[in-house]
């Protein structure tokens, strides 16, 4: 049970930076509604409190690029290459995801059960967390396999995104 909590406490934090990599991705739609439902982070919780502030106005508020807001101006990180590789790795992570809520989702869940190098030697070599790494990595090869047809290129974007997990490990660390 420790390590479960152990491994969700520290992958809460990585979650945001992705869910900030699918909004930066998605911040060519017209409106914050569209960018949302795009990046997968819109739900009915959002909904209600946008419709307590603009109510029967879906187009109010035009979507945003979240790498621009107060806590990203430079100088933000201890050191300005760590600015670099944070952004490098939200622009990657968006540019493989953008609009694929599945993909995107399939991704977060991987995420959720990775436990960070930092972490204890009991949560890194969990097996059933690395039985849920093994399945979803599975799943998430199959599901662009099946959306592309092409095993290779389902391949590539898989291992590109499992890559991905350790760079979004050391942005945790930065912001």
């Amino acid at each position: 049970e420790n390590v479960k909590t152990e491994t969700i406490e520290f992958s809460l934090s990585v979650l945001q930076i992705c869910i900030r990599s699918y909004l930066r991705a998605n911040r060519d739609k017209p409106t914050l509604i569209d960018q949302q439902i795009a990046a997968g982070t819109y739900n009915k919780a959002f909904q209600a409190a946008y419709d307590k502030v603009y109510p029967g106005d879906r187009s109010a508020v035009q979507s945003f690029d979240p790498l621009q807001l107060d806590i990203f101006t430079t100088p933000w990180a201890v050191h300005y290459e760590e600015e670099i590789f944070f952004n490098k790795t939200v622009n990657l992570l968006g540019s493989i995801v953008r609009d694929d809520v599945k993909l995107g989702t399939l991704f977060m869940i991987l995420i959720l059960a990775t436990p960070g190098a930092g972490l204890s030697v009991q949560a890194r070599a969990d097996p059933s967390l690395q039985k849920v790494q093994s399945d979803i990595s599975l799943l998430m090869y199959r599901y662009l396999k099946n959306k592309l047809e092409d095993a290779d290129e389902a391949s590539r974007i898989t291992n590109s995104l499992l890559m991905l997990i350790t760079d979004l490990h050391i942005s945790r660390s930065i912001h």
